[in-house]
C-alpha cells in the first residue's frame, strides 16, 4: 500500500514538470491526467514532504531512464560508477547548509579522512575536481550540478 501511495503520490510531484513542457509547447491539453492523481491534495502536505515526494520522483524516472535532470541531492557518490569524472559545480537550491566532503577512494571515505571540503547555503556554489575511484558525500543538499567546461586551451 505505502509503495502504491508513493507511485501515486511520485506521478502526481511529476505533474510539476508538466507546466515545463506546456509552455515549451511538448505537452498538450488533449492528453489526460488519470483520476487518481488528480485526487492526491498536494496543498495538505510540508515542504518537507513535497520535497522527499519530488525526490522519491525523480529517483524512479531517472532509474526508468525517462527523466535526465540536473537536479541532484544529498548522498554518498562513487566517481566512475555513479557520477562520472570530471569539474563539477554543485549549486544549493534549498534552505539550509549543505555539507560536501570529498575522499580520495573508499578507504579515505571509511576512515572519514577527507581530501577536500565545502559548506555552502542557499544561493552557493562549490566546485571540485572529480576523478575515477574518488568519493563524495553531500549532507542537505538539493541543487543543480553543472558539468564546468575545459578552456579551450586545456587538452
Amino acid at each position: 500500500m505505502k509503495k502504491l501511495v508513493v507511485l501515486v503520490l511520485s506521478i502526481i510531484f511529476s505533474l510539476s514538470l508538466v507546466g515545463t513542457a506546456f509552455g515549451e509547447g511538448l505537452i498538450t491539453m488533449d492528453e489526460e491526467i488519470p483520476e487518481s492523481v488528480s485526487a492526491v491534495d498536494l496543498s495538505s502536505m510540508s515542504k518537507d514532504d513535497l520535497i522527499a515526494l519530488k525526490k522519491a520522483i525523480d529517483s524512479e524516472l531517472l532509474n526508468r531512464g525517462e527523466l535526465v535532470s540536473d537536479t541532484f541531492t544529498a548522498g554518498t557518490y562513487t566517481v566512475g560508477r555513479d557520477i562520472k569524472p570530471g569539474v563539477f559545480v554543485f549549486t544549493k537550491q534549498d534552505d539550509g547548509l549543505a555539507a560536501m566532503y570529498v575522499y580520495d577512494n573508499e578507504e579515505k571515505y571509511k576512515s572519514r579522512n577527507p581530501s577536500g571540503q565545502a559548506a555552502i547555503a542557499q544561493g552557493e556554489s562549490a566546485t571540485f575536481n572529480l576523478m575515477d575511484g574518488m568519493v563524495l558525500s553531500i549532507a542537505d543538499f538539493n541543487g543543480i550540478i553543472e558539468e564546468k567546461a575545459a578552456p579551450s586551451w586545456a587538452p
